[in-house]
């Protein structure tokens, strides 16, 4: 989950990512601009401050800065200390890049009726939803990897994290082209949603919105792609990374389309405001605040519940967490290099070779390979662009919708990759290694980030918390992790080389490590189910980032530990009026009936959307 968007070769972000990162701009409280919260009137959250101590702006380091020793080393000094030194570094990850191809090494299921790679408590559709969540924290505009410094134009430019930025992007007015024309001259409030074409010729409206760069007549000459529409009409387009993400894109657009029918349909607003065009904006901006409060119940209460260790969540789903580091829930900070740069590209051992997709796909008798669902985007050229039925997500194959139907499940997280990252047509090399896929990117970029070594980041942790380093040999015990890390390198196929195995085993890069611990730590202290969420330090690095962003910009109408019905309710009085406390049942359930979690989520969107969900079945 980071920035390398798990797509093809184009640029996104530092963060590379099964998951990706992102960001757009930022609105400043100005009607329209894209202001989510405040009062009614009043200015919203303050931004973040766009830099902080590192080379790379808007990022900093997990518990403080580290000394010059205790960053990335490679033969002592830092990767590019010079020419020789660099490249000797990029050698030594390209074979460690080659050994994480192999099996990962779980040969016993973690449930019957499984393959010894599937995770239970992670359906599919997780993975994109962390990559959703993680272009909603960082967004930058070259990858490191590729641009091999750390200059302006890899910092990250996302100002205010996790208030879905990513979906709205710098609101109807400033970023007019995420948003669908209502009337000349008047206040857009709707996200564009892009039509499908099915077979017997019908269009729902169920892609994200795409169009041509130039209009030209099919038999035109000219290259193929005049006739391709290149580009998309979002707010943030590495959400149009693959099939799935820009599907949860739609699903997040019709939830909020749905809630400005429903508030228009009423006239809720009229009484506040003094013109139809402000009435328009209210509704708009009470929308967003309903959306932006349902997405962060998800990530607080269903993502976050299957992505960490179960001690770390106890310690930080609660309405005032004590943070490791004082930083991590001040909105004025920005992210952590450990997790745009390790922590969350755990997500890319998530990914599996192939998915069920959607019912029309299955009816054809094969699932639906990852290349294909990667290639399923405007700038990659698309399968079928305008999708048909084939491309339109059934959901229950994704997420624990149908209690009928098991869905796809993600992969255990570990150390290892699906093939298909490594393939050299989605994945090509950049530099002269000739090295190929995206775990050879992330680990190049973080160490040309040069993120904390593991040792002195694992002894600051201790000075610091020492329960969540004692209580845990894997982190505890240099010499009993060594060991494992050796022995996991040398028993391959394809084996790291002896000397370079030797210096990974006693200084392992962070974003292998955090993989490797989430893998095996478990199997190898006698557990067993390990690979099912990430282990200690992983989990400490995500949940500083995750549960700080929450508590760094909070919607005034949220309250994180009381209901969620509570907090849309406050949201829509506040900005249309005491009428409109009771205009979204589907949303404002109580109880076991909240929603909490993306499966009910989707399942209160048929309810919700003015005569239902267009196109084949939704769920």
């Amino acid at each position: 989950m980071g920035g390398h968007r798990i797509g093809r070769g184009r640029s996104a972000t530092p963060a590379g990512s099964a998951v990706g990162t992102g960001a757009n701009g930022l609105g400043l409280g100005i009607p329209g601009s894209g202001a989510q919260f405040g009062s009614r009137k009043g200015a919203g959250v303050q931004p973040v401050c766009p830099h902080a101590a590192g080379s790379v702006p808007g990022f900093r380091h997990f518990l403080g800065e580290p000394g010059s020793d205790e960053k990335t080393l490679f033969d002592g000094q830092p990767p590019q200390a010079s020419r020789p030194t660099e490249d000797r570094f990029r050698r030594a990850m390209q074979a460690l890049s080659d050994r994480l191809l192999a099996d990962p090494g779980f040969t016993t299921p973690l449930a019957p009726g499984l393959h010894p790679h599937d995770n239970p408590g992670f359906p599919a559709g997780y993975t994109y939803l962390l990559q959703f969540v993680a272009h909603d924290l960082v967004q930058s505009a070259v990858p490191l990897s590729e641009a091999g410094d750390g200059g302006v134009s890899q910092g990250n430019l996302r100002r205010q994290p996790l208030v879905l930025e990513t979906l709205y992007g710098d609101g109807p007015v400033q970023g007019s082209r995420a948003y669908r024309f209502e009337r000349l001259g008047r206040p857009r409030r709707y996200l564009r949603i892009g039509p499908a074409l099915l077979d017997d010729g019908s269009t729902p409206a169920r892609d994200i919105p795409r169009q041509r760069l130039f209009e030209a007549p099919p038999a035109a000459p000219g290259p193929i792609e005049i006739n391709r529409p290149t580009e998309v009409l979002i707010a943030d387009a590495r959400n149009d990374d693959n099939a799935t993400l820009s599907q949860l894109v739609v699903a997040f657009s019709l939830l909020h389309n749905a809630v400005v029918d429903r508030l228009d349909g009423l006239g809720l607003g009229t009484e506040y405001a003094a013109t139809d065009d402000e009435m328009r904006l209210d509704q708009y901006h009470a929308a967003r605040e309903v959306v932006t409060l349902v997405y962060r119940r998800i990530l607080r209460r269903d993502a976050m519940g299957r992505l960490l260790h179960p001690a770390v969540l106890a310690a930080y789903d609660r309405d005032k967490p004590t943070f490791l580091d004082p930083l991590s829930c001040r909105p004025e900070a920005p992210p952590v290099f450990e997790f745009a740069y390790a922590a969350f590209r755990t997500g890319h051992s998530l990914v599996r070779d192939e998915y069920g997709f959607s019912d029309a796909a299955a009816r054809t008798g094969q699932s639906v390979s990852l290349a294909a669902i990667l290639s399923q985007s405007s700038e990659a050229g698309g399968v079928r662009i305008p999708p048909n039925a084939h491309w339109l997500a059934t959901w229950s194959r994704f997420f624990e919708v149908d209690p009928r139907r098991r869905p796809d499940l993600a992969r255990r997280i570990g150390p290892t990759s699906t093939g298909p990252l490594f393939d050299a047509s989605l994945f090509p090399a950049t530099d002269g290694t000739g090295a190929v896929g995206l775990d050879y990117r992330d680990l190049i970029s973080a160490g040309l980030a040069r993120l904390w070594r593991l040792e002195p980041l694992v002894a600051r942790l201790s000075a610091l918390a020492p329960d969540w380093v004692s209580g845990h040999r894997m982190l505890a015990d240099k010499a009993y992790r060594s060991g494992l890390v050796g022995a996991f390198l040398a028993d391959s196929l394809r084996p790291v080389p002896a000397a370079i195995a030797s210096a990974l085993a006693d200084d392992p890069p962070l974003p292998f490590f955090l993989r490797f611990e989430a893998g095996m730590a478990g199997a190898a202290e006698g557990g067993g189910d390990h690979g099912r969420h990430l282990g200690i330090l992983g989990s400490l690095i995500v949940a500083e980032t995750i549960f700080g962003g929450l508590a760094a910009t909070i919607p005034p109408s949220e309250t994180a530990g009381g209901p969620l019905a509570t907090s849309i309710r406050a949201a829509l009085v506040a900005r249309l009026g005491a009428r409109a406390a009771g205009c979204l049942p589907e949303l404002t359930g109580t109880g076991a009936n909240e929603i909490d979690s993306v499966p009910k989520l989707l399942q209160a969107l048929p309810r919700l959307v003015k005569g239902g969900i267009p196109g084949p079945s939704f769920l």
